[in-house]
């Protein structure tokens, strides 16, 4: 019997008390009104007298009454009654006018004239009539109210995992293992706010936050006064451990209506938000359905990738309460007001109000503080009803059952090997265990799909439990773990014991591993791979045989052969990877002891003194694990102290440079005052920026490190790298959190560094000090202004000139935010300042400029660009404003070479001397891009003075620079036409050749002809109508070199004008030298072809072509390259042509099994609407079974992000839209494959919906 038949049955024969709450529950959820019930007795399923049966008040004063009947004949005849009843002022004591609707509702059906004598009689009183009868309450609850169905009925109509406000809070309070949604909502009013905003604004809105913060009690509250704000229908996920992908299309496929759907902790039931992201995306982008999930930390990440490329989404982080906030909960609903309870309620929960309300029962309970105390006990407390209700404890067979799902997190029933493998471990069948696990999903701490599958319910149960029975009362046996599944699952211990250690009594734990893993160490000692996994999970048991073990490790090395000014101190990598494996194994000691600390430390500076040329490494591992993080300041920076004393004792005062420079680079570390660090969780890693804070410790720390570099800056080869550390010092000053004690401490000793250790006779150290007082100015650090003069020097005062540009100089004039910056006045007073430096300056003015610019440059290759911009301004003005100076200066300059490897425009000597003179002072001297120079020198010649002479010279440059001096213009070139009407012809032959014998990249140089922004490009028959077979050269050297070279096809339309063949040419050439050629080797956008007026013969020769080449490679599908070739932009002629040609093509081919299964490769690969109407009409033509057995229905290639359920689902759906247009018996065996794919499909599905269930974020 079908469901609807079920509830169509089960209405019928329901008694007429129990219907009567059915309806006001239905009329309830379905209309939201409030319903006062007249006829039956509160909290009983009784009858009494009343008129009307229920109803309900409208905000406008007005009423709506309610009848029932459960009567099997007469009912028309009963319900005229009823409403004459209704109309009786004496009866009910409300006015007719007032009565603004009925609703009449029985278990049978009414004809269509027993209707109507109804709603007539309610007409006749200006009143509506809402006649609810047997299938139309049925169909409601069939399609809408499930739950309705289930509570009423008995009868189950889906997964009830999707739910309304009232049955969500219910199903959530009634999880043993969750904190009750029924308690009022506080503190949280900005966040109310904001998160009512989010959902406003956008389609998605991801809840993140730790669990038990409060994710789902807010989002509940802001949710249901948005849905009933905006007319939005509110529906709620709660995972049951079902399949809900049939339940969702059910529910969310109205186009009638809104959904603003809430999905609780979307990591166990991602697969809900995957399903509506691909099946619902129409509808989630018009605004029809809005999602807001909520999501645990360490899971959001994976949650944020799935949608982060599918639609616009906000993330709203909810933070842990306040500490007033957790206290006025637990005063206000549950009346606790003294204050040691309080503070300790606070210490406890942390923000976190699931563990402050856990707290609180449990004083409730106690009425002691003693519980409080040990996180355990609290546990203990809160789940104290499964040793009660459940009795799972004295079970070993349970006991053993539940810490196998909680260690492997899911087991696969249908995985044999898995099956197999826990049938040896732990000497127990697989049916015995899946019985036990049925037993478990009975109590709610499994979930069970398809009985196939099982996962437990909850991460926070599965970790007491695991802690409660092996740890605690240790039930059962760790060995079985480690002996047999140790290292392969490494990850599954560590996901098992990381949250224990963090929750729970670390001792016991330890007491409990120590014995076993130090056996395990003993008998896998000479495993080298072995033992390293251990230190990885279980490094804090076996601190000693560790670091003992590297010792002797290092003990046994040779000491590298090196020179210490080759090591780099200072280069830094993007990651933070360690990639030497016992650097990474000696970096895991960071959260030990002092001792071991110390103990580490001095082991890695063996290890470097060894392997210097790991400093990179070493540098990475002290900085990231023995130096700050983000709880240093608990332990008064205590681990920061080791570090540097340990360092600075193998200094020996700067007797080991090695040491000593590694030294100062970690004191430029210890020196942060901003730090920012990685935190895991679970499989994810956030960042977290942070600000030491203001400590005696941390004071007394940093001022040792000043006084340590004080030591070591006595001797001159570590004065450098001091230098260097001092620069750097700026960067670290606060930008985030403003400036603290910390920066003052730190400007106090850094002016006193300065007055005992430099001088202003060393540039170097002046321009340090220079830095630093800016900056120091900056943030209104005090020091001695008298500083600024005393440390001067000639160098730092030119380099202020010459590394300056318009950036820096803007920076110099405070805006406001809205004031726009005036460029114009910036360059005037940057070149106004240059020629100030300049304007007297004599000849050896300018001699003694370059001697000092080569210490300047020297000293900041990082920003040459400014030097050398500046330094050819500085020419520039020399030559407009004395032009003999400036020749003597450009003479002296260039003998030197061109040291400074400007790039010369000759335009001020052209105006000086003119053309030959020119020419002739360039060509006087030797120096760096001297032919970069001559180039600027053709470019610039004026027409009238070009001859024969500059032709022939232009072209033996070409043929004899080297690549990186031709220009890659050559529009000037046409100033040269009159004199030689080839020259662009000649050049580029030279170019194409040089590309061809001597290096590729010639082909920039002419690749340009190519470029819409080029002139000579718009006429490019014009200058080459003497050799077109060039260009088509150029087109192809260039397809070589560049693959995004003529993007729109437009030089190939153009090309294939001049030369019809010219598209053989260009195929062949895609294919040269190429084995497999895809869709994704070919770039340009090709639809100006199919807007040729020949487009229908270039589309068959094109189809030709690569038919014929792919015939003789090995192709998958041959015709997907065709994709590249008719990916069209938005012109729709051109796509009309293409569409007609496709048709034409199969007109002409239909009966042709290599050129329909060619083009069917492409067509595959349309959109459902065009494969369709291309398969017909195919059909049309040829209804041959054996042919269309071969064609392709459906592409290669997919994707899914998330679950493959809605892409699996959408190739139904289109299979079923085929199905309906393909009739006859001549088509018979076309049905029955198509029948055949769908049924292989669903189990695609099938098996997808086991792994989207196993599959846990």
């Amino acid at each position: 019997m079908s469901k609807i038949n079920q509830i169509e049955k089960a209405l019928q024969e329901i008694d007429a008390t129990k219907f009567h709450k059915l309806v006001d529950a239905y009329l309830s959820k379905a209309y939201e009104y409030k319903i006062v019930s007249n006829g039956t007795k509160l909290a009983e399923d009784k009858p009494i007298k009343g008129t009307p049966d229920s109803y309900v008040i409208l905000e406008n004063g007005n009423y709506i009454f309610i009848e029932y009947t459960t009567q099997k004949t007469n009912v028309t005849n009963k319900f005229v009654d009823d409403i004459k009843k209704c109309f009786n002022t004496s009866k009910t004591n409300i006015d007719i006018n007032n009565i603004e609707k009925i609703i009449l509702a029985c278990n049978t059906d009414l004809n269509v004239s027993e209707v109507k004598t109804l709603k007539d009689l309610c007409s006749k009183n200006n009143t509506d009539c809402l006649i609810l009868c047997n299938s139309t309450i049925a169909n409601e609850l069939f399609n809408k109210y499930s739950n309705i169905a289930k509570d009423f009925l008995n009868i189950t109509v889906d997964t009830r995992q999707i739910l309304d406000y009232d049955d969500f809070i219910q199903n959530f309070d009634s999880n043993k293992f969750s904190t009750s949604l029924n308690i009022n909502l506080k503190g949280r009013n900005e966040e109310y706010k904001t998160l009512y905003q989010n959902i406003n604004d956008f389609p998605i809105v991801l809840v993140t936050g730790s669990a038990g913060v409060g994710k789902t009690k807010l989002s509940i509250e802001v949710v249901k006064s948005y849905a009933k704000t905006n007319d939005y229908k509110f529906k709620a996920i709660l995972n049951r451990g079902a399949d809900i992908f049939d339940d969702m299309i059910s529910y969310f496929n109205n186009e009638n209506k809104k959904y603003l759907i809430l999905i609780d902790d979307v990591n166990r039931i991602h697969i809900a938000l995957d399903y509506a992201l691909n099946y619902f995306a129409e509808k989630i982008k018009s605004g029809d359905i809005k999602i807001i999930a909520t999501v645990r930390d360490y899971a959001k990440d994976k949650i944020i990738d799935n949608i982060l490329d599918k639609v616009n989404f906000a993330e709203f982080d909810l933070q842990a309460l306040t500490e007033e906030s957790i206290k006025e909960i637990i005063k206000t609903e549950f009346k606790i007001n003294n204050t040691l309870y309080l503070d300790r309620i606070r210490d406890i929960s942390q923000g976190n109000p699931r563990l402050a309300i856990m707290s609180a029962l449990i004083v409730n309970k106690e009425n002691s503080l003693e519980p409080l105390y040990d996180v355990t006990s609290i546990y203990d407390e809160y789940f104290s009803n499964i040793r009660k209700d459940l009795n799972i404890f004295d079970n070993k067979n349970l006991l053993l059952t539940i810490v196998i799902v909680s260690f492997f997190r899911t087991i696969d029933k249908s995985n044999k090997e898995h099956c197999q493998l826990i049938e040896t471990t732990f000497n127990i069948s697989i049916n015995n265990l899946w019985e036990n696990i049925e037993i478990l999903n009975n109590l709610e701490i499994f979930d069970l799909y398809e009985n196939e599958v099982v996962k437990i319910s909850d991460q926070i149960l599965s970790t007491y439990l695991f802690y409660k029975i092996v740890f605690v009362d240790k039930k059962i046996d760790i060995r079985l773990f480690l002996n047999s599944l140790f290292p392969k699952y490494i990850q599954k211990f560590v996901d098992v014991l990381s949250p224990l250690l963090n929750t729970f009594d670390t001792k016991i734990i330890i007491n409990v591993l120590k014995q076993p893993i130090d056996e395990l160490w003993e008998k896998n000692i000479n495993d080298e791979s072995f033992i390293y996994n251990m230190m990885g999970v279980f490094w804090y048991l076996k601190q000693t045989d560790i670091q003992n073990y590297f010792n002797k490790k290092i003990n046994s090395l040779d000491t590298e052969v090196f020179k210490i000014d080759k090591i780099d101190y200072w280069t830094t990598t993007n990651t933070n990877e360690i990639k030497d494996k016992i650097l990474d194994k000696l970096s895991i000691f960071r959260y030990d002891s002092l001792q071991s600390i110390q103990i580490t430390i001095e082991l890695i500076l063996k290890y470097f003194s060894k392997k210097p040329s790991l400093a990179t490494e070493v540098i990475k591992t002290i900085s990231n694990s023995y130096t700050y993080h983000y709880e240093s300041y608990r332990f008064d920076y205590e681990k920061e102290f080791i570090t540097l004393n340990t360092i600075w004792e193998k200094c020996e005062n700067g007797k080991n440079e090695l040491i000593s420079k590694l030294f100062i680079r970690i004191c430029d570390d210890l020196l942060k005052i901003e730090c920012e660090e990685h935190i895991s969780k679970k499989r994810t890693i956030s960042f977290q920026r942070f600000k030491l804070a203001e400590t005696k410790k941390l004071k007394l720390l940093r001022n040792k490190i000043f006084e340590k570099l004080s030591i070591l800056y006595k001797k001159e080869k570590y004065k450098n790298d001091i230098l260097k550390l001092f620069e750097e010092y700026p960067s670290k000053i606060s930008w985030e959190f403003g400036i603290s004690k910390v920066e003052k401490w730190d400007s106090k000793n850094i002016i006193k560094f300065i007055k005992n250790n430099f001088t202003s006779k060393s540039y170097q150290e002046v321009k340090v000090v220079q830095i630093i007082l800016e900056h120091f100015k900056k943030y209104s650090l005090i020091f001695d202004s008298n500083l600024e003069e005393q440390y001067t020097h000639e160098l730092y005062d030119l380099e202020k000139i010459l590394m300056i540009d318009d950036v820096d100089i803007s920076l110099e004039f405070p805006r406001d935010k809205e004031e726009k910056t005036d460029w114009d006045k910036i360059r005037n007073i940057h070149k106004q300042r240059l020629y100030d430096f300049v304007k007297t300056y004599t000849l050896s003015d300018w001699e003694n400029l370059f001697e000092k610019c080569k210490i300047i440059e020297k000293k900041n290759r990082k920003e040459d660009y400014k030097f050398k911009n500046n330094l050819t301004m500085l020419f520039i003005f020399l030559a407009e404003k004395n032009p003999n100076l400036y020749l003597q200066v450009l003479d002296k300059y260039l003998k030197l070479g061109n040291l400074f490897k400007l790039r010369f425009y000759p335009s001020n000597l052209y105006e000086i001397l003119g053309k030959d003179e020119t020419k002739k002072f360039i060509n006087q001297y030797t120096f760096n891009l001297k032919d970069d120079c001559l180039f600027n020198f053709y470019n610039l010649l004026k027409e009238e003075d070009i001859d024969k002479d500059d032709v022939n010279e232009l072209l033996d440059l070409y043929k004899n620079t080297d690549v990186f001096s031709v220009p890659y213009g050559l529009d000037y070139l046409k100033k040269y036409l009159n004199i030689e009407k080839n020259i662009f012809i000649l050049v580029v032959q030279t170019l194409v050749q040089r590309a061809i014998n001597e290096n590729p990249q010639f082909f920039h140089s002419f690749d340009i002809l190519f470029n819409h922004a080029n002139e000579i490009s718009k006429d490019i028959e014009k200058y080459f109508k003497e050799d077109m077979g060039l260009i088509k050269q150029c087109y192809l050297i260039s397809m070589d070199n560049h693959k995004h070279h003529d993007h729109d096809a437009t030089y190939l339309n153009k090309l294939i004008d001049y030369d019809k063949n010219f598209l053989t040419v260009y195929i062949d050439k895609l294919f040269e030298g190429k084995e497999y050629l895809t869709k994704y080797d070919i770039h340009p956008n090709f639809s100006i072809l199919w807007g040729r007026e020949d487009f229908e013969t270039i589309f068959f020769n094109l189809i030709d072509l690569i038919l014929s080449k792919t015939s003789t490679r090995r192709y998958l599908r041959e015709g997907d390259i065709l994709e590249a070739f008719f990916e069209l932009n938005k012109n729709k002629s051109s796509f009309k042509n293409l569409n007609y040609c496709i048709k034409k093509f199969i007109d002409t081919f239909s009966h042709n099994e290599n050129k329909m299964t060619f083009i069917f490769d492409y067509i595959s690969t349309l959109n459902d609407d065009f494969r369709k109407q291309y398969i017909l009409y195919f059909l049309k033509n040829n209804k041959s079974f054996k042919l269309f057995n071969k064609l392709s229905l459906e592409p290669t290639s997919k994707s899914a992000s998330g679950s493959w359920v809605p892409v699996y689902q959408k190739d139904i759906d289109f299979y079923n839209s085929l199905l309906k247009n393909i009739n006859g018996i001549d088509l018979l065996e076309h049905r029955q494959k198509i029948e055949k794919q769908i049924s292989y499909i669903e189990q695609d599905i099938k098996r997808e919906k086991k792994r989207d269930f196993m599959y846990d974020y």
